[in-house]
């Protein structure tokens, strides 16, 4: 890694979505230079990928599954009670381990 190699990083860390003309214009190399450079470093694992950040206003919130062990003998009044959490989606019970699975919606994993 050199001086070139760190402009292209700097550039790419900005905004991922840089034409390799804006990066070759501000690190003042050619574009097939920039574009082998680039992929040098895709190669090599420096560069391991490209992602998304969404805001939370975007995003659908994390979903979880839990299994509830019990001693209730009736699996049925349990799941009554799950029903009246407004954050769980599905509740079934199970015989004869006295037990339930729960999935559950939220907005973040911090709530859950």
């Amino acid at each position: 890694m050199d001086k070139f190699d760190n402009a292209i990083l700097s550039a790419l860390r900005t905004d991922a979505r840089r034409s390799i003309s804006d990066i070759a214009a501000a690190v003042n190399l050619s574009r097939s230079a920039v574009t082998e450079r680039i992929k040098k470093m895709e190669t090599s694992g420096t560069i391991r990928g490209y992602q998304v950040i969404l805001s939370a206003s975007q995003t659908d919130g994390v979903s979880a599954y839990f299994e509830i062990q019990h001693k209730c003998a009736n699996c049925a009044d349990v799941v009554k009670i799950f029903h009246t959490i407004p954050e769980i989606i599905t509740c079934k019970g199970f015989i004869p381990v006295a037990s339930s699975m729960l999935s559950i919606q939220k907005r973040s994993s911090f709530s859950i």
